[in-house]
């Protein structure tokens, strides 16, 4: 059973904590202000919807109206309550920063990996393409020396070597008369 007089007195208290008038409390909540000053007296116990309204318009809850704790140490409550709510959501915004960390250094660390895996390809690219380029020379001249054996039908490669590399030519030795058919 409800006790008339711990809600008369929490009425009472809350209302003076908020600085409230009867009559302003009356307004906020939707009671009749006769209503509200039985109640306050402890002549008569207000409804359920009635508590609803007061504690609606007082700003706490109804168990409060009818709690038997002084309304300061409801409220230390609160604020002891709202405090561990708040510690609580730090600490997990704590891990979830945390967690944040971990996965960019995990991030950092891949990006080194393929970073090395890049310069370690780029070296390796860069001698393919050295030794592509000395191979390739080497086609070109050896392509260029057989050009010369199949249009000259030289057996003396000193002299075709000699007109090559000593003498300047305009891709011809200077005694070329052109194709010639080879021998049977």
């Amino acid at each position: 059973m409800v006790d008339k007089q711990r809600i008369a007195e929490n009425i009472v208290k809350y209302r003076n904590l908020r600085s409230m008038t009867q009559d302003e409390l009356a307004k906020k909540a939707g009671v009749a202000r006769t209503s509200l000053s039985s109640w306050e007296c402890g002549d008569g116990t207000p409804t359920p919807l009635s508590m609803r309204k007061m504690a609606d318009a007082l700003g706490i809850r109804v168990e409060e109206l009818t709690s038997d704790k002084e309304p300061l140490e409801q409220e230390e409550e609160k604020r002891k309550e709202n405090r561990r709510i708040s510690l609580e959501e730090t600490v997990e915004k704590v891990r979830t920063a945390a967690d944040a960390v971990s996965q960019a250094e995990e991030i950092l660390l891949k990006n080194k990996r393929i970073e090395a895996e890049i310069e370690r390809l780029t070296k390796h690219y860069k001698k393919v393409m050295r030794i592509t380029v000395i191979v390739g020379t080497l086609l070109v001249l050896l392509v260029f020396v057989w050009k010369i054996h199949r249009t000259y039908y030289i057996s003396d490669w000193d002299s075709v070597v000699t007109d090559v590399v000593f003498e300047t030519w305009d891709g011809y030795p200077p005694d070329y008369t052109g194709p010639t058919e080879p021998e049977s």
